[in-house]
């Protein structure tokens, strides 16, 4: 019997509007949220210098060009497999 394995991710979104802003109040203001959640879970998105009136989110840089994510396909031989490095 074949069986697929799926892992669930939480996508994180940080922008800053100007140059000159870094990340850091949205990083902070984030952890409420994301506590608890391994990092590898957490899947970010990121755009700097992005201002949230002129464009759209789907025209937005991190929806345009999303972060890669490595997949790995796994199918357990028998009940309680678990996947190396896991």
């Amino acid at each position: 019997m074949k069986r697929t394995i799926i892992k669930t991710v939480t996508g994180e979104y940080k922008r800053t509007s100007s140059g000159g802003q870094d990340l850091e109040l949205q990083t902070s203001s984030n952890v409420e949220f994301l506590n608890g959640i391994p990092s590898d879970e957490i899947l970010t998105f990121t755009d700097f210098d992005v201002s949230a009136t002129k464009l759209t989110m789907k025209e937005r840089p991190a929806h345009v060009n999303p972060p890669k994510r490595k997949i790995q396909k796994f199918t357990p031989k028998s009940k309680g497999a678990v996947p190396k490095g896991s």
